[in-house]
Protein backbone atom coordinates (compact mmCIF):
# COMPACT_ATOMS: atom_id res chain seq x y z
CA UNK A 1 0.00 0.00 0.00
CA UNK A 2 3.13 2.51 1.20
CA UNK A 3 4.78 2.12 -1.90
CA UNK A 4 1.63 2.02 -4.29
CA UNK A 5 0.49 5.65 -2.73
CA UNK A 6 3.90 6.89 -2.53
CA UNK A 7 4.70 6.20 -6.29
CA UNK A 8 1.38 7.92 -7.43
CA UNK A 9 2.26 10.73 -4.85
CA UNK A 10 5.47 11.27 -6.97
CA UNK A 11 3.91 10.82 -10.33
CA UNK A 12 1.08 13.30 -8.84
CA UNK A 13 3.92 16.01 -7.78
CA UNK A 14 6.67 15.42 -9.98
CA UNK A 15 5.90 18.92 -11.54
CA UNK A 16 5.34 20.53 -7.85
CA UNK A 17 8.47 18.77 -7.01
CA UNK A 18 10.42 19.78 -9.70
CA UNK A 19 9.41 23.93 -9.12
CA UNK A 20 10.00 23.41 -5.58
CA UNK A 21 13.69 22.11 -6.12
CA UNK A 22 14.61 25.18 -8.78
CA UNK A 23 12.83 27.44 -6.27
CA UNK A 24 15.18 26.12 -3.23
CA UNK A 25 18.10 26.40 -5.23
CA UNK A 26 17.63 29.85 -6.60
CA UNK A 27 16.44 31.36 -2.89
CA UNK A 28 20.13 30.46 -1.37
CA UNK A 29 23.09 28.98 -2.35
CA UNK A 30 23.55 25.15 -1.00
CA UNK A 31 22.07 21.79 -2.11
CA UNK A 32 18.37 21.25 -3.01
CA UNK A 33 17.69 18.23 -0.40
CA UNK A 34 18.60 18.59 2.71
CA UNK A 35 19.85 14.76 4.30
CA UNK A 36 20.20 13.87 7.83
CA UNK A 37 20.65 10.11 9.71
CA UNK A 38 17.13 9.53 11.56
CA UNK A 39 16.15 5.91 13.23
CA UNK A 40 13.80 3.53 11.69
CA UNK A 41 12.28 0.45 12.56
CA UNK A 42 14.52 -2.00 14.69
CA UNK A 43 16.72 0.97 15.58
CA UNK A 44 18.26 0.78 12.02
CA UNK A 45 19.68 3.69 11.16
CA UNK A 46 18.59 5.71 7.59
CA UNK A 47 19.22 9.14 5.66
CA UNK A 48 15.79 11.32 5.03
CA UNK A 49 15.25 13.26 2.44
CA UNK A 50 13.77 16.73 2.78
CA UNK A 51 14.03 19.80 0.76
CA UNK A 52 16.46 22.20 2.41
CA UNK A 53 14.67 25.18 4.43
CA UNK A 54 17.76 26.25 6.08
CA UNK A 55 20.66 28.36 4.93
CA UNK A 56 24.11 26.44 4.44
CA UNK A 57 26.85 26.36 7.67
CA UNK A 58 29.24 28.59 5.30
CA UNK A 59 26.66 30.64 4.50
CA UNK A 60 26.02 31.09 8.35
CA UNK A 61 29.35 31.47 9.39
CA UNK A 62 29.40 34.79 6.54
CA UNK A 63 26.79 36.10 8.18
CA UNK A 64 27.17 35.51 11.54
CA UNK A 65 31.09 35.41 11.38
CA UNK A 66 32.63 34.77 14.43
CA UNK A 67 29.50 35.28 16.56
CA UNK A 68 29.82 31.01 17.30
CA UNK A 69 28.06 31.20 20.17
CA UNK A 70 24.59 32.43 18.75
CA UNK A 71 24.96 29.82 15.91
CA UNK A 72 25.85 27.01 19.05
CA UNK A 73 22.89 28.15 21.30
CA UNK A 74 20.25 27.36 18.32
CA UNK A 75 22.07 24.43 17.92
CA UNK A 76 21.54 23.30 21.75
CA UNK A 77 17.49 24.36 21.57
CA UNK A 78 17.44 22.50 18.18
CA UNK A 79 14.16 20.50 19.21
CA UNK A 80 12.88 23.79 19.65
CA UNK A 81 10.72 25.05 16.74
CA UNK A 82 11.74 29.11 16.18
CA UNK A 83 9.12 31.76 15.28
CA UNK A 84 11.80 33.75 13.39
CA UNK A 85 14.83 31.20 13.12
CA UNK A 86 17.27 33.51 11.11
CA UNK A 87 19.14 30.20 9.92
CA UNK A 88 15.41 29.38 7.99
CA UNK A 89 15.27 30.95 4.03
CA UNK A 90 12.60 32.86 3.33
CA UNK A 91 11.60 29.68 0.68
CA UNK A 92 12.13 27.56 3.52
CA UNK A 93 9.65 29.64 6.12
CA UNK A 94 7.19 28.56 3.41
CA UNK A 95 7.97 25.32 3.01
CA UNK A 96 7.90 24.45 6.65
CA UNK A 97 4.63 26.47 6.95
CA UNK A 98 3.15 24.43 3.89
CA UNK A 99 5.18 21.57 5.01
CA UNK A 100 6.06 20.67 1.41
CA UNK A 101 9.76 20.34 2.77
CA UNK A 102 8.48 17.44 3.91
CA UNK A 103 7.57 15.68 0.10
CA UNK A 104 11.12 14.16 -1.13
CA UNK A 105 9.92 11.30 2.03
CA UNK A 106 8.46 9.94 -0.56
CA UNK A 107 11.70 8.65 -1.88
CA UNK A 108 12.35 7.37 1.66
CA UNK A 109 8.80 5.58 1.96
CA UNK A 110 9.74 3.83 -1.98
CA UNK A 111 12.54 2.83 -0.13
CA UNK A 112 11.29 0.85 2.57
CA UNK A 113 13.13 3.18 5.11
CA UNK A 114 9.59 4.92 5.97
CA UNK A 115 5.46 4.28 5.77
CA UNK A 116 3.33 7.13 4.49
CA UNK A 117 1.64 6.88 8.42
CA UNK A 118 3.34 6.28 11.58
CA UNK A 119 5.36 8.88 14.71
CA UNK A 120 7.88 10.69 12.77
CA UNK A 121 11.53 9.78 12.23
CA UNK A 122 14.17 10.91 15.14
CA UNK A 123 17.44 11.24 15.54
CA UNK A 124 19.42 9.01 17.88
CA UNK A 125 19.42 11.64 20.56
CA UNK A 126 15.61 12.46 20.56
CA UNK A 127 15.28 8.07 20.68
CA UNK A 128 17.15 8.66 24.33
CA UNK A 129 13.75 10.68 25.33
CA UNK A 130 11.39 7.51 24.92
CA UNK A 131 13.01 6.01 27.62
CA UNK A 132 11.83 2.39 28.46
CA UNK A 133 9.03 2.89 25.71
CA UNK A 134 11.95 3.36 23.19
CA UNK A 135 11.25 -0.01 21.85
CA UNK A 136 7.40 0.75 20.73
CA UNK A 137 8.86 3.54 18.52
CA UNK A 138 11.86 0.66 16.85
CA UNK A 139 8.36 -1.51 16.43
CA UNK A 140 7.08 0.41 13.65
CA UNK A 141 8.38 2.49 10.35
CA UNK A 142 8.44 6.10 11.39
CA UNK A 143 6.40 8.02 8.78
CA UNK A 144 5.09 11.28 6.69
CA UNK A 145 2.85 11.77 9.09
CA UNK A 146 0.93 10.86 12.12
CA UNK A 147 -1.33 11.46 14.90
CA UNK A 148 1.18 14.21 16.29
CA UNK A 149 1.29 16.19 12.94
CA UNK A 150 -2.68 16.04 12.67
CA UNK A 151 -2.89 16.94 16.45
CA UNK A 152 -1.17 20.04 16.65
CA UNK A 153 2.40 19.68 15.49
CA UNK A 154 4.06 22.86 15.94
CA UNK A 155 1.68 24.05 19.16
CA UNK A 156 2.50 20.60 21.00
CA UNK A 157 5.79 20.02 23.62
CA UNK A 158 8.63 17.83 22.42
CA UNK A 159 7.66 15.79 25.65
CA UNK A 160 3.66 15.39 24.84
CA UNK A 161 5.22 14.15 21.15
CA UNK A 162 6.81 11.24 22.82
CA UNK A 163 3.61 10.14 24.26
CA UNK A 164 1.44 10.69 21.23
CA UNK A 165 3.59 8.70 19.37
CA UNK A 166 4.05 5.80 21.78
CA UNK A 167 0.36 5.56 22.16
Amino acid sequence: MDVSLASTGLILTGGLLASIAVAVRLSSPGPVFYRETRIGRYGKPFTIFKFRSMHTREYLRDVFGHKVCAITEMRMRADEKHLRDPRVTGFGAFLRRTSLDELPQLFNVLRGDMSLIGPRPVVLAELKRYREDAHFYKSVYPGMTGLWQVSGRNDIRACSRYEIDVC
